[in-house]
């Protein structure tokens, strides 16, 4: 068992040298970790369902207490992530969805950073009191090896030369209204760093009112390789960060891993026809943001 203590966790999640996530103090917070590494997982599988989590998180408000949390499978993987609070209802001391929200990004980010794709157990203490755990596991008993993971991680699928298929659309299979026109374009990005934008940009969305307007939102990866840039255009609907967080999933799940696709991209995300809002992902260094953007096509 590999232990690895964070005892001040929210002064390091906003350095802006290891990243720009930007969420309220939690004050009195302590993060613990424990990596059973006879258990390896798959980095995709990890970060799939880290990505539908944290989308799930950030759809409560972020006071509001987590009893239990225990994640749907994704399909094809074998991950599981839960949440358990130890403290009875009537304690004052709870586990919220903003500490939740904390304990799930920076495990992550540990994983990432240390290679460490095992079972993992995240100990959650305040002001020094056990308030709960989050644990992320191998729930049928298949076990990567350490070349499957490192493949893994270091994968940039980049797909066909740019064509006709780097262009498309998807609809909100929960809201047809809802659609999703992509363009990539530009530099590849490496798979792990386009999977912690997302990630990071969702932990940013979860303290904002879900029915304001989003504008000039911007995420990047702490590996500092992938910005992520959303913004409302005006319309008769309102751009929100409830719509921002939901384009997140969507171009994650429906566009980035079906294709394979890891890149600077472009979306024109429109509700009954009319354009609403845009999102912009970029790779950062060597001058690779140094590309041309995509006309916004009426």
């Amino acid at each position: 068992m590999i232990h690895v203590a964070d005892h001040n966790p929210h002064s390091s999640l906003n350095r802006r040298d290891v990243s720009n996530l930007t969420i309220p103090d939690l004050p009195g917070l302590e993060l613990s970790f424990q990596f059973d590494a006879q258990v390896k997982l798959l980095p995709p599988a990890v970060y799939q369902t880290a990505i539908q989590v944290m989308y799930d998180l950030v759809q409560r408000p972020w006071d509001q207490a987590v009893e239990v949390m225990i994640t749907d499978r994704i399909k094809d993987f074998n991950v599981l992530i839960m949440f358990v609070n130890s403290q009875p209802s009537t304690a004052s001391d709870q586990m919220i969805v903003g500490h939740c929200v904390a304990a799930l990004y920076r495990s992550i980010v540990i994983m990432t950073d240390g290679v460490l794709f095992t079972n993992l157990r995240c100990l959650m203490n305040l002001r020094h009191k056990d308030i709960g755990g989050l644990s992320i596991v191998n729930i049928d008993g298949t076990v990567a090896s350490n070349a499957t993971v490192t493949d893994a991680l270091s994968t940039t699928l980049t797909g066909p030369a740019i064509n006709a298929a780097d262009s498309g659309q998807v609809v909100d299979p929960e809201n047809p209204k809802l659609v999703i026109k992509y363009h990539f374009f530009g530099k590849a990005i490496k798979s792990k760093e386009v999977s912690m934008a997302i990630l990071e940009a969702l932990a940013s969305l979860g303290p904002r009112h879900k029915t304001d307007t989003c504008q000039d939102f911007e995420a990047i990866s702490p590996g500092g390789e992938c910005g992520i840039f959303i913004d409302a255009i005006p319309s008769h609907v309102s751009f929100t960060y409830g719509f921002a967080a939901r384009i997140l999933k969507l171009l994650y799940q429906l566009i980035i891993v079906p294709s394979k696709r890891w890149g600077d991209l472009y979306l024109d995300v429109r509700y009954n026809g009319n354009q609403f809002g845009a999102l912009r992902m970029l790779k950062f260094g060597d001058g690779a943001n140094n590309v041309t953007q995509p006309v916004e096509q009426a």
